[in-house]
């Protein structure tokens, strides 16, 4: 690979010392040519920072650049900062509790840019593996019950590769109505929007395995924490870029207000409660399915949980729409 097509990988961590080791040793596996790994940290309370160090001191193959933040600051900020570092044409924005499952996976990334040199960003599929989440505790079993083993489209800066001319021409992440110190995501899926307006996305063959935080202190009270952003995210994302949806997407995001209300529409509650009690099953069904879960006295909420948190992210998707700036 020649120096004008070089790749600079753009790293954000913070609090990941149960990851990270994982995530850079995926990286260093590949074969495909990397000018440098540049890493902000958020002021990491754990053994994030001392491990990127030690890592530094072992593996000098390809330059680790680790900018050290003062005060705790969001993804959307960190590859911002991190676009305007990097010394390579095209950058791979990539989470820190994510995983390369082959040492190919940049090579199928990058072979997009290689056929048509026109295109802006390659995308990759994104999965939580069945082996992983198995390891989670219930509460974190729960959050990711419905996607578990499920090859999605990925669009979310877990591991993708932009033109660093593009991401600066276009501003990078918006900050004012994403990121930032508001609590609110959603500005990767925003990107991809504006970019789709005037440059060229595709999805390549890349696989990457979102393996989230691997420990046991999961609680249901970061459940609720995590919902209440991407609730938040979602409704914000849609009220700025409506009219360029699809009418798909715009059915998807209105069919948890249907599933919310009909239950108290005069006439239609004898659909809209046998539907509730339907999806306060069915959204968890792969929980029902595993034996340690099973067993666990917590599973018996479950149902309850779920009709609670159609309440919880219509209140918040709600809050989130009508609300487009901080």
């Amino acid at each position: 690979m020649t120096n004008s097509n070089s790749i600079s990988i753009v790293l954000p961590v913070y609090n990941c010392e149960t990851t990270i080791l994982l995530c850079l040793k995926s990286i260093f596996k590949q074969n495909y040519p990397i000018k440098e790994i540049v890493m902000i940290d958020n002021h990491s309370a754990d053994k994030t920072i001392q491990t990127i160090e030690g890592i530094q001191k072992k593996y000098k193959k390809i330059p680790i650049q680790l900018i050290k933040q003062d005060k705790t600051y969001r993804v959307a900020d960190s590859y911002n900062l991190g676009a305007q570092i990097a010394k390579g044409k095209y950058i791979v924005l990539m989470h820190s509790d994510c995983m390369l499952p082959t040492e190919n996976e940049l090579k199928k990334l990058m072979t997009p840019f290689i056929k048509d040199p026109s295109i802006d960003l390659s995308a990759p599929y994104v999965v939580i593996p069945k082996s992983i989440w198995k390891k989670y505790n219930f509460w974190q079993k729960y959050l990711f019950a419905n996607m578990v083993d499920v090859k999605i489209p990925s669009g979310n800066g877990q591991f993708e590769c932009v033109k660093k001319e593009t991401f600066l021409k276009m501003g990078g992440y918006d900050l004012k109505n994403f990121g930032g110190q508001d609590i609110i995501g959603g500005e990767d899926a925003d990107f991809h929007t504006r970019l789709r307006k005037f440059g060229k996305i595709v999805l390549s063959n890349a696989l990457v395995l979102h393996i989230h935080y691997i420990g046991k202190n999961f609680s249901f009270i970061k459940v609720l924490k995590s919902k209440k952003v991407n609730a938040r995210s979602y409704g914000r994302f849609v009220s700025m870029h409506t009219t360029s949806l699809s009418l798909v997407t715009l059915l998807i995001f209105s069919s948890k207000f249907v599933l919310a209300i009909l239950p108290f529409v005069p006439h239609l509650s004898f659909i809209g409660i046998p539907l509730l009690v339907i999806y306060s099953f069915y959204y968890s069904r792969k929980l029902f399915l595993d034996v340690s879960s099973l067993v666990d006295f917590k599973i018996i909420l479950v149902p309850f949980v779920n009709i609670f948190f159609v309440y919880f992210d219509v209140f918040w998707m709600a809050e989130g729409f009508l609300h487009k700036k901080k």
